[in-house]
């Protein structure tokens, strides 16, 4: 009896340590687990600050694009200066790129609509960071080509019964002469363009004017005669465009010695 006492003794005592022993197991892992998860933490909130703290870069230029008409472009990165910049136009096949480093040119097709441009820099001393602009084509405000043209005769075999049509682009209008592909011209029967320039049209009453244009006072001059001293002269031109503009035409007459299309 007394020996199971004892055994019965020695049996609380080793119920009751086993106990404190797992109790104070579950401490120590709790506050392991306290202390990694301040570990976590204190990870997260510092790369979370890291990430606020990263490279600014952008690349530089309008927005708002016309076609057929090169434009600059530049990457800036706030880190430093990047040993090497690469450049990636979307769409690419209607997009052009000329140059490298941190300026550039772009040209966009007369068929663009929207896309974007990205730049990348890296090595030297900035940090990698790469920037996207996204760009759309300008919507062109179309308009009509004004035709002016004067006219005076001398009298019949007098050599002298002749004048010029005068193209221009009136004022306000958004676009230039870039703007137009080619110009169809023709005169009134009996009457014949004496204009060196284009030479397919010297001695012909119609023909096609393409660019570049011969180009004075941002007109467009072309003499002509009429041989047999006509009381008027009748220039009709049709101008197309690469911008989107719809085709148009216009017509004057010269009904004295100055006369305007409208």
């Amino acid at each position: 009896m007394k020996n199971f006492k004892a055994y019965f003794s020695i049996f609380l005592i080793s119920l009751v340590s086993s106990t404190v022993f797992f109790a104070c197991s579950n401490d120590d892992n709790q506050q392991q687990q306290i202390i990694s998860s301040s570990k976590k933490e204190s990870i997260n909130k510092t790369t979370n600050k890291s990430a606020l703290v990263q490279t600014v870069c952008n690349v530089n230029g309008p927005t708002l694009v016309n076609t057929n008409t090169p434009i600059t472009y530049t990457y800036t990165n706030d880190s430093g200066t990047p040993a090497n910049i690469t450049w990636v136009a979307n769409p690419a096949n209607l997009i052009t790129i000329n140059g490298s480093g941190s300026t550039i040119t772009a040209t966009f097709a007369p068929n663009f609509v929207s896309g974007s441009i990205t730049a990348t820099g890296y090595n030297g001393t900035a940090l990698i960071c790469a920037s996207k602009l996204n760009i759309t084509k300008q919507v062109p405000t179309c308009c009509t080509p004004v035709l002016s043209a004067s006219y005076i005769c001398r009298g019949s075999g007098s050599g002298s019964a002749g004048g010029a049509v005068d193209i221009s682009i009136p004022t306000g209008c958004n676009i230039d002469w870039s703007s137009i592909s080619k110009i169809d011209v023709s005169l009134s029967s009996g009457t014949r363009f004496t204009a060196t320039y284009p030479s397919s049209l010297y001695n012909q009453s119609q023909g096609t004017l393409t660019a570049p244009y011969n180009i004075n006072s941002n007109k467009i001059r072309l003499p002509f005669i009429n041989p047999e001293c006509a009381p008027d002269v009748a220039c009709t031109a049709t101008f197309y465009f690469n911008n989107g503009c719809p085709t148009v035409t216009a017509t004057v007459v010269t009904l004295g010695p100055l006369e305007t299309s409208e």
